[in-house]
């Protein structure tokens, strides 16, 4: 839209593409936000798989050494 004035046009324009940033940049901030929580969910998830795991590995070791004596 214009307004026959070249000045308040190009105001009008850079506040559009303004307003359009930082739309852009609030979805941007957004999925940071939400990457970051669940790359944080995934270490603690790796970190109980890793005591899972090793305490089932203790476990078998346990079985393997009952069976074999």
């Amino acid at each position: 839209m214009t307004t026959g004035n070249w000045i308040a046009d190009g105001l009008d324009q850079h506040l559009a593409d303004e307003a359009r940033w930082e739309a852009k940049q609030a979805k941007i901030d957004k999925l940071n936000s939400r990457i970051e929580y669940l790359e944080s969910e995934k270490d603690s998830l790796q970190e109980q798989w890793d005591d899972l795991d090793c305490e089932s590995q203790e476990l078998q070791e346990q079985r393997y050494k009952l069976e074999n004596e």
